[in-house]
């Protein structure tokens, strides 16, 4: 059965058709927060606008292969026979001529000469898109820039700013905000609709002392932070009080984020050390798709994840969240967080 979108998934998409026919020539952003479905929103106005302006050519832009394929599967459900294609090393798959292109971008910006002309670019996580001039996202938009002079760029993301650099419509690429679901009362609002689902927070009694740990470009230094971790003991009572409130809880589906690589080798091993199922994932592990696999499957309990999982990972299975690293970016936390936002709609099944 074809997915219904929500009453606001339609407004963003009908505020995001508002915008490029009112306010031609300037870059829009949306702002949703994470799990409330920006790839339905993107799906219906490009599939909107195409089927209006049957010359128009897309090319929807993202940084990881599980968004890219979610996003692509988003608009075939709603639009089968959309004249869409991808183009993603990680997902075998390099189509250049398709009228709508969901692409990766460490896939595509080597090979952007290859698509001709792009009348609009949309962009999920526009939040990583970097000023920089010689940044990927930025040599794409250039090269497409020459072909298409009108060329539109739409940011979608659940934060519109970036520390250091404040608002992201204050930077050189977005004109302005056309929806914004981010701001705390819309946030509570889609809680109490169920689109979403409050986050309780545990206190664990320990705390990682951060005078111990270097800042590196205005970031917690990730070596000194994560021997702060494991010189105070936190990992493994960490894991011990995980464990304890998943058996109280009656918790399934567990998912945790590292400091660094080391360390999620060393919490997954504690884990089963422990007789829990759990498996590390991180860019140096090759079986990253068929651990993930086995976690929805139910047989792991858990997952240990070193900055894989913060952005693009869909799971409502997941009840359970352990933050043991350390960040000073809001938006990071909001998107580790988010990750056990989504409700999982399924009988018997108590949120």
């Amino acid at each position: 059965m074809k997915k219904q979108p929500r009453d606001y998934q339609i407004a963003g998409a009908d505020a995001l058709w508002s915008h490029v026919h009112t306010k031609p020539g300037t870059n829009p952003l949306v702002l949703m927060p994470t799990g409330s479905g920006k790839s339905l929103t993107m799906a219906m106005f490009i599939a909107g606008m195409v089927q209006t302006y049957p010359h128009l050519r897309f090319l929807s832009l993202t940084h990881v292969k599980e968004l890219v394929a979610g996003n692509y599967r988003e608009l075939m459900d709603l639009w089968p026979t959309a004249p869409a294609g991808v183009y993603s090393a990680g997902l075998g798959r390099k189509d250049v001529h398709a009228q709508i292109t969901f692409a990766g971008i460490d896939s595509i910006r080597r090979n952007i000469g290859r698509f001709g002309q792009i009348d609009f670019v949309i962009v999920d996580e526009a939040h990583r898109i970097s000023d920089n001039e010689k940044s990927g996202y930025q040599k794409v938009f250039a090269e497409l820039r020459n072909r298409n002079p009108h060329l539109i760029v739409i940011g979608f993301t659940a934060t519109g700013f970036r520390m250091g650099s404040g608002l992201l419509t204050d930077g050189s690429l977005f004109d302005e905000t056309c929806f914004d679901l981010s701001s705390a009362n819309a946030f509570v609002w889609m809680v109490q609709q169920r689109y979403l689902l409050r986050l309780v927070s545990k206190n664990p009694g320990i705390q990682v002392d951060e005078t111990k740990v270097r800042i590196k470009a205005g970031e917690y230094d990730e070596k000194s932070a994560s021997e702060a971790f494991r010189d105070q003991d936190i990992l493994e009572r960490a894991v011990d009080i995980m464990i304890a409130h998943a058996e109280d809880e009656g918790r399934r589906a567990w998912l945790t984020f590292a400091q660094s690589i080391d360390d999620a080798e060393l919490l997954a091993d504690m884990f089963r050390y422990k007789g829990y199922p759990v498996e590390a994932v991180h860019s140096k592990r090759g079986d990253r798709d068929e651990v993930l696999e086995k976690h929805r499957r139910g047989e792991l309990i858990g997952v240990v994840n070193k900055d894989v999982l913060t952005t693009g990972y869909d799971d409502p299975r997941i009840d359970l969240i352990g933050v043991l690293r350390l960040t000073r970016s809001p938006g990071l936390w909001v998107q580790l967080l988010g990750r056990g936002t989504r409700p999982l709609w399924t009988p018997g099944y108590d949120i």
